[in-house]
């Protein structure tokens, strides 16, 4: 009997270890080492499957840049795509971000100078777009208007489904589950005046 409150600290949702984790979401463990690595070591607060934090002390030209990152990949996969939010000097921003440890490490290029992003939304929402090439194909994103659309829908949703091909060709499906983005995305729009 003298065993039993260590059995039942032992049984004890991983959400509730870290103040940064989001208690809401028990069946998320992010006690492990991707979940230090998805909040920075607890810089970032987690919601859902979202980090989200202010980044703009690291930036001495930046004044505010308001960052969610959706860590599904990370958390569940090992894997270091990421889809993120951002408020960057009042501009909004959605992107997908290449797998930095994959060879290669950026997506292909149309010869438009866009990246081929199709997506679907829980399913039965399908689009094929062309994103913006940033930070030399590492990253495609849409800004503003374009980025508030995309983001309110996901903010409404509980999946999206990428198809996107890295620089050699390869062809990608990622999901991300996109719990918490009910709750993180709202404050993303806020932080930018939406």
């Amino acid at each position: 009997m003298k065993y039993l409150p260590l059995v039942i600290l032992l049984s004890a949702s991983a959400a509730f270890a870290q103040d940064w984790a989001d208690p809401d979401h028990p069946e998320i463990d992010y006690s492990g080492f991707y979940g230090q690595i998805a909040s920075e070591n607890g810089y970032k607060e987690m919601v859902g499957w979202w980090s989200y934090g202010d980044d703009s002390k690291g930036y001495d030209d930046i004044d505010q840049l308001m960052v969610a990152a959706n860590e599904y990949q990370l958390m569940t996969e090992k894997k270091h795509w990421t889809l993120a939010g951002e408020c960057l000097d009042g501009t909004l921003i959605v992107a997908l971000d290449h797998d930095i440890t994959a060879k290669p490490d950026s997506f292909a290029v149309a010869d438009d100078g866009f990246i081929d992003v199709n997506y679907t939304v829980d399913g039965d929402r399908h689009y094929e777009e062309g994103w913006v090439n940033t930070m030399e194909g590492v990253r495609a994103a849409l800004f503003n208007e374009d980025a508030h659309t995309i983001l309110k829908d996901f903010s409404e949703s509980s999946e999206v489904t990428f198809n996107v091909s890295s620089a050699d060709g390869t062809a990608h499906e990622l999901t991300f589950d996109l719990t918490g983005s009910d709750e993180v995305l709202p404050r993303l729009f806020a932080e930018c005046g939406l």
